[in-house]
Protein backbone atom coordinates (compact mmCIF):
# COMPACT_ATOMS: atom_id res chain seq x y z
CA UNK A 1 0.00 0.00 0.00
CA UNK A 2 1.19 3.22 -0.82
CA UNK A 3 1.85 5.73 1.52
CA UNK A 4 -0.77 8.17 -0.06
CA UNK A 5 -2.99 5.90 -0.36
CA UNK A 6 -1.92 4.86 3.83
CA UNK A 7 -2.97 8.06 4.65
CA UNK A 8 -6.37 8.07 3.25
CA UNK A 9 -7.64 4.98 4.11
CA UNK A 10 -9.69 7.19 6.74
CA UNK A 11 -11.23 8.96 3.68
CA UNK A 12 -11.95 5.95 1.48
CA UNK A 13 -13.87 4.14 4.00
CA UNK A 14 -16.03 7.37 4.22
CA UNK A 15 -17.04 6.51 0.37
CA UNK A 16 -19.43 3.69 -0.56
CA UNK A 17 -18.61 1.57 -3.19
CA UNK A 18 -21.62 0.13 -5.65
CA UNK A 19 -20.34 -2.87 -7.28
CA UNK A 20 -21.89 -3.80 -10.98
CA UNK A 21 -23.17 -0.36 -11.51
CA UNK A 22 -24.44 0.75 -13.54
CA UNK A 23 -23.36 -2.12 -15.41
CA UNK A 24 -21.53 -5.55 -14.49
CA UNK A 25 -17.59 -4.83 -13.67
CA UNK A 26 -18.16 -1.55 -13.03
CA UNK A 27 -17.37 -0.52 -9.45
CA UNK A 28 -19.57 3.15 -8.71
CA UNK A 29 -17.89 5.06 -6.15
CA UNK A 30 -20.78 7.24 -4.36
CA UNK A 31 -19.51 10.19 -2.43
CA UNK A 32 -22.63 11.18 -0.68
CA UNK A 33 -21.28 8.90 2.22
CA UNK A 34 -18.37 11.27 2.45
CA UNK A 35 -20.39 15.06 1.71
CA UNK A 36 -22.80 13.71 4.58
CA UNK A 37 -19.64 13.67 7.46
CA UNK A 38 -19.05 17.00 8.53
CA UNK A 39 -15.02 15.80 9.83
CA UNK A 40 -14.57 13.69 6.20
CA UNK A 41 -15.57 16.55 3.86
CA UNK A 42 -13.67 19.07 5.41
CA UNK A 43 -10.64 16.22 6.05
CA UNK A 44 -10.63 15.43 2.52
CA UNK A 45 -10.48 19.23 1.60
CA UNK A 46 -7.98 20.24 3.56
CA UNK A 47 -5.66 17.39 2.65
CA UNK A 48 -6.49 18.16 -1.30
CA UNK A 49 -5.39 21.91 -0.34
CA UNK A 50 -2.47 20.75 1.08
CA UNK A 51 -1.10 18.87 -1.65
CA UNK A 52 -1.53 21.99 -4.11
CA UNK A 53 1.78 23.75 -5.07
CA UNK A 54 2.34 27.49 -5.71
CA UNK A 55 -0.51 30.15 -6.24
CA UNK A 56 -3.50 29.31 -8.39
CA UNK A 57 -6.22 31.90 -10.42
CA UNK A 58 -8.97 29.21 -10.86
CA UNK A 59 -9.65 25.49 -9.78
CA UNK A 60 -11.57 23.66 -12.35
CA UNK A 61 -13.82 21.03 -12.05
CA UNK A 62 -15.60 18.73 -14.40
CA UNK A 63 -19.45 18.14 -14.48
CA UNK A 64 -21.04 17.38 -11.50
CA UNK A 65 -19.39 16.20 -8.37
CA UNK A 66 -16.02 18.05 -9.51
CA UNK A 67 -17.43 21.06 -9.06
CA UNK A 68 -18.58 20.25 -5.56
CA UNK A 69 -14.28 19.83 -4.91
CA UNK A 70 -13.58 22.69 -7.15
CA UNK A 71 -15.42 25.02 -5.25
CA UNK A 72 -14.59 23.63 -1.78
CA UNK A 73 -10.96 23.90 -2.64
CA UNK A 74 -10.97 27.29 -4.75
CA UNK A 75 -12.08 28.64 -1.47
CA UNK A 76 -9.13 28.24 0.79
CA UNK A 77 -6.91 28.60 -2.07
CA UNK A 78 -8.48 32.21 -2.85
CA UNK A 79 -9.07 31.47 -6.41
CA UNK A 80 -11.71 31.50 -9.04
CA UNK A 81 -13.77 28.43 -10.27
CA UNK A 82 -13.90 27.17 -13.77
CA UNK A 83 -16.75 24.89 -14.42
CA UNK A 84 -16.30 22.39 -17.28
CA UNK A 85 -19.85 21.45 -18.77
CA UNK A 86 -20.40 18.33 -20.73
CA UNK A 87 -21.32 18.92 -24.67
CA UNK A 88 -24.19 21.22 -25.01
CA UNK A 89 -24.83 22.18 -21.81
CA UNK A 90 -24.07 25.96 -22.16
CA UNK A 91 -25.79 28.62 -24.12
CA UNK A 92 -22.75 30.95 -25.10
CA UNK A 93 -20.02 31.08 -27.15
CA UNK A 94 -17.47 28.41 -25.89
CA UNK A 95 -13.76 26.61 -26.60
CA UNK A 96 -14.62 23.12 -27.74
CA UNK A 97 -11.89 20.57 -26.55
CA UNK A 98 -11.68 16.87 -25.95
CA UNK A 99 -10.95 16.34 -22.31
CA UNK A 100 -10.04 12.22 -21.50
CA UNK A 101 -12.23 10.95 -18.88
CA UNK A 102 -12.33 7.41 -17.72
CA UNK A 103 -15.69 6.75 -18.75
CA UNK A 104 -17.06 7.46 -22.03
CA UNK A 105 -14.50 9.92 -23.76
CA UNK A 106 -17.11 12.56 -24.31
CA UNK A 107 -16.58 15.65 -25.66
CA UNK A 108 -16.99 18.54 -22.86
CA UNK A 109 -16.83 22.35 -23.06
CA UNK A 110 -14.50 25.11 -21.86
CA UNK A 111 -15.69 28.26 -20.97
CA UNK A 112 -12.40 29.75 -20.62
CA UNK A 113 -12.85 32.04 -23.18
CA UNK A 114 -15.96 33.35 -22.60
CA UNK A 115 -14.80 34.04 -19.23
CA UNK A 116 -11.57 35.25 -18.65
CA UNK A 117 -7.90 35.28 -19.94
CA UNK A 118 -5.93 31.64 -19.88
CA UNK A 119 -4.67 31.69 -16.37
CA UNK A 120 -2.97 29.06 -14.07
CA UNK A 121 -5.52 26.58 -13.13
CA UNK A 122 -5.77 23.48 -10.51
CA UNK A 123 -8.06 20.66 -12.49
CA UNK A 124 -10.02 18.46 -10.21
CA UNK A 125 -11.86 15.83 -11.63
CA UNK A 126 -13.85 12.73 -10.16
CA UNK A 127 -13.88 10.48 -13.46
Amino acid sequence: MSETTERNADLKALIRTIPDFPKPGIQFRDITTLLLDPHGWATAIERMVAAVSGPVDLVAGIEARGFLFAAALAAPLKAGVLLIRKDGKLPRRHDRRRLRARIRNRPHRDPRRCVCPPAPAFCWSTT
